[in-house]
């Protein structure tokens, strides 16, 4: 493996440790896919690699939910190497995981009105 290879590999784990990061408990395995598969980050087979790999060198772990999150180690790591990270894929990152929580939280809320009648009575739609 070249220098070039090695520096790609770093960055792309890179990114899913921000991603992760980023979303801060909320993405289970499909959806941490999809959303990298959906912004063109990585192919499916190479997602896989490095999240297992990312796993095995405990910088990500999984709750009893099934969502990843980030370690400490994994934090300390991407604080230090943040910077390996082109910016405007860090800006684009932000925004889409942004969209993503407001999307999450939008999708698992429960909307509703209350009313009270004339008898003090309270109803819920």
């Amino acid at each position: 493996m070249d220098n070039s290879e090695m520096i790609e590999l770093a960055q792309h784990k890179l990114i899913i440790l921000y991603i992760i990061k980023g979303a801060n408990h909320l993405f289970v395995d499909d959806e941490l896919s999809r959303f990298i598969l959906e912004n063109d980050l990585l192919n499916y087979f190479f997602l896989q690699q490095y999240i297992t790999e990312l796993l095995e060198s405990n910088l990500i772990s999984v709750d009893n939910d099934n969502c990843y999150f980030i370690t400490e180690d994994g934090t300390v790591a991407l604080d230090l190497f943040i910077n390996k990270i082109p910016q405007d894929i860090l800006s684009n990152l932000k925004n889409e995981i942004t969209e993503f929580k407001k999307n999450k939280i939008k999708d698992q809320s429960v909307i509703s009105q209350y009313y009270k009648d004339d008898y003090d009575r309270f109803y819920v739609d």
